[in-house]
């Protein structure tokens, strides 16, 4: 997830979601036009998240997982940036694998 991001392979990142998933309650297939405005902008991406902790849901079969996340990031022709922040995110069952059913952030 983190490196399909990092490498700005946008078609591969959004296979990580469930066709119905949501980012901070918006569809996630309605944010992809504003993932490759803000990807053509970057020259250099490094992306990380650091678990903090998960549970299986019983009821849903979900697994909830929250943690840090850390981006550092260069603009064309700019300084290097960073920012950082919380996490949460709920992944549900496909085939032997899991997507992100809902990806939460400040």
């Amino acid at each position: 997830y983190c490196q399909t991001y990092a490498s700005k392979d946008l078609d591969k990142f959004a296979s990580f979601f469930a066709p119905d998933a949501t980012e901070n309650n918006t569809p996630f297939r309605d944010m992809l036009s504003k993932y490759r405005k803000n990807m053509e902008k970057l020259e250099s991406f490094n992306y990380r998240i650091e678990l903090i902790d998960y549970s299986l849901q019983a009821d849903t079969g979900t697994i909830r997982i929250q943690g840090k996340y850390f981006t550092r990031y260069r603009l064309h022709e700019g300084t290097w940036q960073e920012n950082s922040g919380d996490i949460s995110m709920e992944l549900t069952e496909n085939g032997n694998s899991y997507q992100v059913k809902r990806l939460s952030y400040p």
